[in-house]
């Protein structure tokens, strides 16, 4: 994973606290970050200004070079940026030992949150 500030160069300022918000804490940015993240390149050009629609090359080549692996990390799909979001960004993977209940999420939502935590060095379990 490349540094994001090389990335953030290209990219309009008023955009980077929401980058930064959603890669370190988790929190979901608006429409057209949104759209961004999970990959749907019809819903960020139809939410995008002017001058972010002539930059979506340089918000994917910063998704795919200083951003945790597309699919099993933090964007790519819907459910990517949901489960990123529930585990709080860079800083929720800190946390310390987490459980996810399969009660709460169900069986497959909570095996993927605790992968997702495990693959980035934090340290996950399911339970009942």
């Amino acid at each position: 994973m490349d540094n994001l500030d090389s990335y953030l160069d290209r990219i309009p300022e008023r955009m980077h606290g929401g980058i930064q918000r959603y890669l370190n804490d988790g929190v979901v940015p608006g429409s057209f970050l949104k759209a961004v993240l999970e990959n749907d390149l019809v819903g960020a050009t139809g939410t995008a200004d002017d001058e972010n629609r002539h930059l979506l090359w340089h918000y994917a080549n910063m998704l795919y070079n200083a951003f945790p692996a597309r699919g099993a990390g933090c964007w790519g799909s819907p459910e990517a940026l949901e489960d990123w979001s529930a585990v709080g960004g860079l800083n929720g993977l800190k946390r310390g030992p987490r459980t996810f209940s399969r009660a709460d999420l169900g069986e497959e939502r909570a095996q993927r949150l605790a992968a997702l935590v495990n693959r980035f060095g934090g340290e996950a379990e399911v339970s009942a």
